[in-house]
């Protein structure tokens, strides 16, 4: 007898629900065990990275090439974006939730993913605030709205 349905295979057990997510990298629809878990939600919901496990592996090979090349920043560099040294960001708290109990540096190597350029280091906040916008446009009108109502707030 040739199986050809998993429900007769698993001898009337229930098929299991196979959920799917679309890769932000190759764009692919794959299902959710093609991506790795980030975390869990408040309401205790695994939730997974938005890249597949294909692409990760990719992105990661391209970071440890790079890291050969430019080692991490001085002890006095400061982040492009916030101008800020490591101690005075680990002075302040908060960004060791990312550090999973290991000490780590606040960070984050920043390149082109459509050339893999190296830019430069970016703290950990401001990696993610960059990696989050579309786009430069996106944050250059981020930078204009808050402007905007600073100095609707603030008249001279």
């Amino acid at each position: 007898m040739s199986v050809t349905n998993l429900c007769e295979f698993m001898e009337g057990e229930e098929e299991p629900e196979v959920r799917y997510k679309k890769c932000i990298k190759c764009k692919d629809i794959k299902p959710l065990s093609e991506f790795k878990y980030r975390n869990f939600t408040v309401n205790g919901k695994e939730e997974t990275i938005n890249t597949c496990n294909s692409c990760e592996k990719k992105e990661n090979k391209i970071i440890s090439r790079l890291r050969k090349y430019h080692p991490l920043p001085d002890k006095d560099y400061k982040c492009p974006g916030c101008k800020r040294t490591e101690d005075e960001i680990k002075s302040e708290g908060g960004w060791q939730h990312h550090s999973k109990g290991k000490v780590r540096t606040v960070w984050r190597l920043d390149h082109c993913h459509e050339t893999g350029a190296f830019r430069s280091y970016l703290c950990d906040y401001c990696n993610n605030i960059e990696g989050r916008a579309y786009d430069s446009d996106t944050l250059r009108r981020l930078a204009d709205y808050k402007d905007y109502h600073w100095r609707k707030n603030n008249p001279e």
